[in-house]
């Protein structure tokens, strides 16, 4: 399977493992931006206990302007959910 394989889907939700750090974060943008150029209607986000406060991830989610969203309780409504930085059976997402 590629990226260009989930192309046939429209609308796409993008979601960092919980507590994310800067590479889930970058990570996660990057799958953003592939879809969004390919006219995917996509949603980038996280969950966990608490939204980001790490000093340094709250500045490169402003500086770089990330549409990443915390949402305590997220409702799947998208026909595909991609997942980034997450272990298989760890919990973190």
């Amino acid at each position: 399977m590629t990226l260009a394989d989930l192309l046939r889907f429209q609308r796409i939700a993008v979601q960092c493992h919980d507590n994310p750090d800067a590479d889930a974060l970058a990570s996660g943008y990057a799958l953003y931006r592939y879809f969004t150029t390919h006219g995917r209607k996509t949603r980038l986000f996280y969950s966990g206990r608490a939204a980001v406060s790490k000093p340094n991830l709250v500045r490169m989610i402003a500086l770089l302007g990330l549409p990443v969203a915390y949402e305590a309780d997220p409702a799947p409504a998208e026909e595909l959910l991609v997942t980034v930085d997450c272990q298989y059976g760890a919990g973190n997402v």
